[in-house]
């Protein structure tokens, strides 16, 4: 049985949270490609490492989430585990960085544009500020099996 990720983008505005896309997968499927190196960045799930100290704990859901979020959350409650959370440009930097590492060549170039894309969506809302405004936009995951 596989892991698969489900993560979407958020965006802070009117002192809420609102979502603004679900992030699809490297492949174009709904959710997020299978990257077990990925994932374990991101909070340890399928590390193949046995030392659990070197992979980052799992946030668990904010409590503000949106309601497009909370609701996707319920569909998949049951099944879903190691929710988390990280600001968007972080959450692109561990995919891009771990490529990186990779040697990705190809990949590495259609990950990064997938990146643009993700961080396009905060380029366009904020006019071309500073994306890197780690308040405004992060994206919101879980994995299932």
């Amino acid at each position: 049985m596989g892991c698969d990720i489900h993560a979407y983008l958020e965006r802070k505005f009117d002192d809420g949270w609102h979502t603004v896309t679900p992030i699809k997968g490297y492949d174009g499927s709904r959710g997020g490609k299978r990257d077990y190196a990925f994932f374990s960045h991101l909070c340890g799930v399928r590390a193949s490492d046995s030392s659990e100290d070197i992979w980052p704990e799992p946030k668990g859901l904010p409590d503000d989430i949106s309601r497009v979020v909370e609701w996707e959350w319920e569909v998949w409650k049951l099944d879903g585990h190691s929710m988390s959370w990280e600001p968007a440009t972080v959450f692109v930097e561990k995919k891009l960085a771990l490529d990186r590492l990779r040697d990705a060549g190809d990949k590495l170039a259609s990950n990064e544009w997938e990146a643009y894309k993700i961080l396009g969506w905060a380029i366009d809302e904020d006019g071309g500020e500073d994306v890197d405004n780690t308040n405004l936009f992060r994206v919101v995951f879980w994995f299932d099996n």
